[in-house]
């Protein structure tokens, strides 16, 4: 800072010591001041922490100047602030006006410049011309003593700063040294024109203005189109010292013992105003063409090598010539000319794209000028490339073509990476959707759920649904198992991040499915789970299938409890009957065989369903003889599950018979009817009647057995029926009413029913 001060300083006071040599005779102020110009270039090119000590520097040096210039000790004081505050001024003014900070290379930046000079030289010249006229250093008005001021400072302004401003682009850039040998020829040509144009002998009073300028504008030209900025304005500031230093001298044509010196002085500022503007202008003007020029070089230069790393041309198409121009890395490939013709495009292409690519052309039209498709091109190597082309056309104001101007990109390598990415999803649908799975992920932190596509299906909601938060999700899950499913996180750890978990899913449509939940963690480096990935598999069916195992399982129990005493019975029934071992043995063996002939019928056809007759001549079939039973009824098939109570039903009404009714030998007969009720609008039901006419009276039993319970019991709490069981004279009479199908209603979902066939079709028989 402290050089700086020095610094400044110095260069002030010999500016202000050599612009005091010169006052005006009525205003007392120096008519050119390029000390202005000094402190105000300064104070723009460094940085901001430098301006104070400019500033400073500026009002020591104004008032070491002015007190060796003999002026009183209050106006110096007043003159060293209002130079210093029209530094600052000028700064803050340029630094809102040029946004761009082009530093006079543009036309804006110079107009900031020449707005900044003026107002700060506007603003510095009133406390000045005050000063001025209450000291009685003049006594001229105030007005004329303001816009000497001014026109002093802002002149100085408008030549010295220049230099300074453009300085730091040149250091930044150096120029070639051609370039520089050229810019230093060129100020001294100037220079020298310049003290030519001085001394020709004017022919008019308007020639000291005109032949200068004239004589000067090719050099100033040369100067702006061949060199950087800082040697137009260098050039400007020599010529200005020039015909100021030989209108105060008297030389030439800015001189002349007839002429005041307020004349040729007025004359001077007026050349200088003049060429300084136009110089200024000139060179703000090449500058920003040689600015335009370069970025659109380095424009070009960066789309090329964009093209060429990105694998793509771009084309430009002159319908009128036939001629297209082209330019990027994937010509070298297809060894396509950079200027050629629409012909060589269509031998590159693929055969089966040729009619697209020419219905896209003929596609193209004012209102659709832009177009995109995928094509492939064979390159000569033999290599196919998956190319994207885009166009946009150009049409006149006749609607008719003009150009085609786009790009063909390379996207080989993500064409093959999204067929494979589209194979692979395939791949996983269809392993998905065999075993009804969905895979989900989800995020604890964001709470962020993803599922799959299938996921819809599998949960009975629609796309839109399938969407819904984990929280949603929860509010669907059987109460009975949320409180399991919701704490499955709580097992999870680093060292353990795989768990499992099976539920009960409520679907919003109705019905409930099981599922399988097998999910992964992921950790991050301090233990916290960060994602959750897995599959969601809809095991309903296994869930049923082992219900339905354990069933059997608990059925064939005592089906098997029942046989061993029904045998015993048997045994016990065929002793009485027969006189012989012979006898005894034949009969018992044929009994248990049509017993296990039973049992059989139910588990070994794997529970695709059972006819009723079936079932009816099956349990009978161990005590039937020509005359002992009627069986009669329609067709029907029977669900498994509906089939097993009804089986069990029946072997029980047999097996009761057999040791007490009808069945009994020599004591009766059985009549077995059946028949199918209603349709399908009101519920279909069936309808079976088993009625025992025996012989003999028969008597009621004591207590109730287990098989009468069973026959009460059994189908009532399995399935939706009701069996009405009576003791009469002639034996036991059972009404069976089952139904096979509910009344027509809304589709109940398909884990939740189950299936009985009538004359071959299937109907519903809701379990309770």
């Amino acid at each position: 800072m402290l050089g700086i001060f020095l610094a400044v300083g110095l260069l002030y006071y010999i500016a202000g010591r050599l612009a005091l040599l010169v006052l005006s005779e009525s205003e007392g102020v120096a008519v050119f001041w390029p000390a202005s110009g000094i402190a105000a270039g300064l104070a723009a090119v460094l940085r901001k922490s430098a301006r104070i000590p400019i500033a400073l520097a500026v009002a020591a040096a104004t008032i070491v100047a002015n007190l060796q210039a003999r002026s009183s000790l209050p106006a110096t004081m007043v003159f060293a602030a209002c130079n210093a505050m029209e530094c600052l001024i000028f700064v803050w003014v340029m630094r809102r006006l040029d946004k761009d900070r082009t530093q006079l290379e543009s036309l804006s930046s110079f107009a900031a410049f020449v707005a900044a000079a003026a107002i700060a030289a506007g603003i510095a010249a009133l406390p000045a011309a005050f000063a001025i006229q209450v000291l009685g250093l003049s006594k001229s008005p105030l007005l004329p003593i303001w816009f000497t001021w001014f026109k002093s400072d802002a002149l100085g302004i408008l030549t010295m700063a220049p230099a300074i401003l453009t300085l730091p682009r040149l250091l930044r850039h150096p120029p070639r040294l051609r370039t520089l040998a050229e810019g230093c020829l060129g100020i001294v040509v100037t220079v020298a024109l310049a003290l030519l144009a001085i001394n020709l002998k004017p022919s008019d009073t308007a020639w000291p203005v005109i032949a200068p300028t004239t004589v000067l504008f090719p050099s100033f030209l040369w100067l702006a189109g061949r060199a950087p900025a800082w040697f137009s304005a260098l050039g400007a500031l020599c010529v200005s010292v020039v015909v100021v230093t030989a209108a105060l001298s008297g030389v030439g044509r800015f001189g002349g013992p007839s002429t005041p010196l307020p004349d040729r002085l007025l004359a001077a500022e007026v050349f200088v105003l003049t060429l300084s503007l136009a110089v200024l202008t000139l060179s703000a003007m090449f500058a920003r063409i040689k600015n335009t020029a370069l970025a659109l070089q380095s424009s070009e230069e960066r789309l090329r090598l964009a093209l060429a790393a990105g694998r793509m041309y771009a084309f430009d198409f002159d319908h009128d010539r036939g001629v297209v121009q082209r330019s990027g890395g994937l010509l070298d490939r297809l060894k396509l000319p950079v200027y050629g013709t629409m012909e060589d495009y269509r031998t590159s292409l693929d055969p089966a794209d040729r009619v697209g690519f020419e219905a896209m052309l003929a596609s193209l039209s004012p209102a659709e000028p832009q177009s995109l498709r995928v094509l492939r091109l064979h390159t000569p190597d033999g290599e196919m490339l998956t190319v994207e082309h885009r166009a946009e056309a150009v049409f006149g104001e006749d609607g008719r073509l003009l150009n085609i101007r786009g790009t063909c990109t390379d996207i080989t390598a993500r064409e093959t990476a999204r067929l494979a990415l589209e194979e692979s999803e395939a791949q996983l649908r269809g392993a998905l959707q065999p075993g009804r799975v969905f895979a989900f992920s989800y995020e604890p932190v964001s709470h962020r759920v993803q599922r799959s596509e299938n996921a819809a299906e599998i949960l009975g909601v629609t796309l839109e649904e399938a969407k819904f938060s984990r929280n949603l999700f929860i509010e669907h899950i059987h109460p009975d198992d949320r409180k399991a499913l919701e704490n499955y996180r709580k097992r999870l750890s680093p060292a353990n991040p795989y768990t499992s978990e099976k539920f009960r899913f409520v679907r919003p449509s109705g019905g409930t499915v099981w599922f399988e939940l097998t999910a992964t963690g992921e950790y991050d480096a301090q233990g916290r789970l960060t994602r959750l990935r897995g599959l969601c598999r809809d095991v309903t069916e296994n869930k049923l299938a082992e219900e339905r195992q354990a069933e059997l399982v608990k059925e064939l129990n005592h089906r098997v409890k029942n046989a061993l005493t029904t045998v015993n019975d048997v045994i016990e029934l065929s002793r009485d009957d027969n006189d012989t071992i012979e006898g005894f043995v034949e009969k018992v063996d044929g009994r248990v065989r049509a017993m296990a002939r039973a049992h059989d019928r139910l588990t070994s056809n794997q529970w695709a369903g059972v006819s009723v007759t079936n079932l009816v001549e099956d349990e009978l079939a161990a005590y039937r003889t020509p005359d002992n039973c009627l069986v009669d009824g329609p067709a029907l098939v029977l669900s498994p599950k509906v089939a097993q109570s009804f089986a069990l039903t029946l072997h029980e009404l047999a097996t009761n018979a057999a040791k007490h009714g009808a069945l009994i030998p020599s004591n009766g007969k059985v009549d077995v009817r059946w028949r199918i009720v209603g349709d399908a609008s009101h519920g279909q039901r069936l309808e079976l009647s088993w009625r025992e006419h025996c012989v003999r009276p028969v008597e009621l039993p004591k207590r109730e057995s287990y098989g009468l319970t069973a026959i009460r019991n059994e189908l009532p709490y399995w399935q939706a029926a009701t069996v009405d069981v009576r003791f009469t004279p002639t034996g036991l009479h059972c009404d069976i009413s089952l139904v096979l199908s509910p009344p027509t209603a809304p589709k109940e979902p398909e884990n939740s029913e189950s299936s009985v066939a009538v004359n071959g079709s299937t109907v519903s028989a809701a379990p309770r």
